[in-house]
């Protein structure tokens, strides 16, 4: 497969760098078994086709591999909410997000549109105040 014709999964870390995870027809390291060829990426989804994000910011991705094995891999994304990653909602949480914001750190693009603005206070305190990812 040619990069054109493949599908690839990426995530965007806390600092707003995007990293690629895997592609289809490349090596992907299984940790504690081996090196295996990726064929397809299934996620999650609901009735709607829209991918399922569980509450503490982890998405379940099936992995099928070349050899005809596959895996259930669980990654997890930023938690907005929880901005110090110290597992609660708290007070702490507003203090770390509003450092950030203040200093435009891409960190606290919480809407992930390149820019840190008012949109980005209003999903913070949506997710903060729900206590959700």
């Amino acid at each position: 497969m040619t990069p054109a014709t493949s599908a690839a999964l990426f995530a965007t870390d806390r600092s707003g760098a995007v990293r690629l995870i895997a592609r289809t027809g490349e090596g992907f390291d299984v940790p504690g078994i081996d090196h295996r060829i990726v064929r397809q990426f299934i996620l999650d989804h609901d009735d709607a086709g829209f991918s399922q994000i569980g509450a503490a910011g982890d998405l379940a991705v099936k992995v099928s591999f070349e050899d005809n094995s596959h895996g259930l891999f669980v990654a997890t994304l930023p938690c907005f909410g929880d901005f110090n990653n110290d597992g609660g909602f708290d007070a702490a949480d507003v203090a770390a997000f509003w450092a950030a914001w203040e200093a435009g750190d891409p960190s606290a693009d919480c809407t992930r549109d390149g820019s840190v603005d008012g949109a980005d206070v209003e999903l913070f305190f949506r997710r903060w105040e729900a206590g959700t990812c």
